[in-house]
């Protein structure tokens, strides 16, 4: 079953959902702290299930112009405060959010006044309680605060591998906010949600762009079970970043930002999904002589690093699958992979389905080793000689893009040994730029578009081409997609149609949510 995942501005594009394939290995995951063991895969906290959800118990209204907090929180007499509201709610309950300014909220811990200290609530909710706007993103929130990472002395923060602190049990579904940030708690859930900074990012001077840059539009710190699930994050700093365990991230549209669209820094089981990235700058360069800013950034549409190395920090990023995402327009680079520096590992990846454009920087650095599995298959960089664009802060992008060789198109990869099973690169329709080898681990059925030659490589690593696989996008990307077309959709005849290798096990759908069936076709998509 397909359903749609549409795009708000600045364009408008209706992409069916990827369908969830198999996973390609199971894990057993660490104990959780409410007493359960889950059985994991890469990203397996998803739920298929995740477009829709129940509300058990009763309604509830809140409208900030009318109500009251001394109402009894129905239609005809609503509540005044959201705070107020929610501190009601004992759990199935959903509130329901007239149009309004609602300002600033801080739930799901303990907090003290005059003072930063606050304190975990073992059981916020037995049950989910859903807030939800009555009309989609009229209901306006300010700075979101879910929760604490502290400790029950309310000073200093738990250790990452604690699995956070609090069942929280709360959604939030379609609303306008600045920022939401979950730090602490598990199961979250923000959904169907415009997320945007009110301020203009060029009238404000150094250190106010600095504090921009360092909000991101979804925060998950010390967390586990979060979902985050076809939101529209623009106009701020970072769009998603995490530490976290079982973090879903899917279907949203992060775009026209200053800073990352996802960052990475640690966890297990993370699903990145289904997502647009596109339009990343932060206005200044990052090698080109400009004095030292404090808000200059290398932005890239995802970015995995890790922060520290001690105990309240996650030191390792494992079971993460990257599936069916578009990146695009971006300063610097669609992915950077960062040496694990906190002493941990990462381990058990798999990168599948996704349509890259070219970069501004190099396209894919996968900047480290991998422990495990990491499976690189059926993605597509898109050759697109003028995409020629400029950045929402104004700067020019695309020079060089007209070489298949440029480094703007090039996916670098480590070297680890042609007997090391669980790398494996196959079924990517790439340039020449990069040219996967047997030092890379497995390698098989890759396809290489320069331009100007043919030539089948040895032991059916794939090909080199003269003509391109896929449609010709002959001006800029954005209008390409704009005109209701896939970046990557193969033509007629194309020498990628059933020249795929099946994998093990077989990856079940595209780029599109379309059934592979028999061999599979080469890049995100099949004809």
């Amino acid at each position: 079953m397909k359903s749609i995942f549409r795009l708000l501005l600045p364009f408008l594009i209706v992409l069916p959902l990827v369908i969830l394939a198999s996973c390609n290995l199971l894990f057993s995951s660490a104990s959780d702290s409410d007493g359960s063991n889950r059985s994991s895969c890469y990203g397996s906290s998803y739920d298929p299930e995740i477009e829709t959800y129940e509300s058990s118990g009763t309604t509830y209204f809140v409208d900030p112009s009318s109500g009251s907090d001394q109402n009894s929180g129905s239609k005809s007499s609503p509540f005044a405060s959201l705070s107020y509201a929610l501190s009601q709610m004992h759990g199935g309950e959903l509130l329901l959010l007239e149009d309004g300014e609602y300002g600033d909220l801080k739930f799901g811990a303990t907090y003290y006044e005059g003072n930063n200290k606050c304190t975990p609530i073992d059981e916020v909710f037995p049950e989910w309680v859903t807030i939800k706007a009555v009309n989609l993103h009229q209901a306006k929130l300010g700075m979101v605060t879910l929760g604490t990472k502290t400790n029950d002395g309310g000073w200093f923060s738990i250790p990452f591998a604690q699995n956070g602190n609090s069942n929280l049990r709360l959604r939030i579904d379609g609303v306008q906010a600045e920022a939401i940030t979950v730090l602490g708690s598990r199961y979250a859930d923000i959904r169907n949600c415009l997320i945007t900074q009110s301020k203009d990012f060029s009238s404000l001077n150094n250190d106010e762009k600095a504090d921009f840059m360092g909000t991101a539009g979804v925060r998950a710190s010390c967390t586990r079970y979060v979902t985050v699930y076809n939101n529209e994050i623009t106009n701020t700093g970072l769009g998603v970043t995490g530490m976290a365990n079982d973090l879903v991230i899917k279907n949203n549209h992060i775009h026209h930002n200053m800073q990352d669209g996802i960052q990475i820094h640690g966890g297990t089981n993370w699903l990145i999904e289904g997502n647009v990235i596109h339009d990343l700058d932060d206005g200044i360069g990052d090698i080109d002589g400009q004095p030292a800013l404090p808000y200059g950034k290398h932005v890239d549409c995802i970015h995995m690093y890790m922060i520290n190395a001690s105990e309240t920090y996650a030191h390792d990023t494992k079971n993460v699958t990257v599936r069916g995402n578009l990146f695009y327009h971006t300063e610097s680079m669609d992915v950077m992979i960062n040496a694990n520096t906190a002493g941990g590992y990462y381990a058990n990846f798999v990168w599948e389905n996704n349509i890259f454009a070219p970069s501004n920087g190099n396209l894919f650095v996968m900047g480290a080793e991998f422990e495990g599995n990491n499976i690189f298959r059926n993605n597509t960089v898109v050759y697109t000689p003028n995409d020629q664009w400029t950045s929402h802060l104004g700067r020019s992008f695309g020079t060089g893009f007209d070489d298949p060789r440029s480094p703007h198109y090039y996916v670098q990869t480590w070297d680890v040994g042609a007997k090391r099973p669980g790398a494996q690169f196959y079924n990517n329709s790439m340039t020449s730029a990069t040219i996967f080898n047997q030092g890379k681990g497995v390698v098989y059925k890759n396809i290489y578009y320069n331009g100007r030659s043919d030539r089948t490589l040895e032991n059916e690593a794939g090909y080199n081409v003269a003509d391109l696989p896929y449609e010709e996008i002959t001006g800029d990307i954005q209008d390409y997609i704009d005109r209701g077309k896939i970046p990557g959709t193969l033509k007629a005849g194309s020498i990628a149609i059933g020249e795929g290798y099946m994998g093990e096990p077989a990856l079940e759908v595209d780029f599109k949510g379309d059934a592979r069936v028999g061999k599979p076709d080469i890049g995100a998509l099949e004809r």
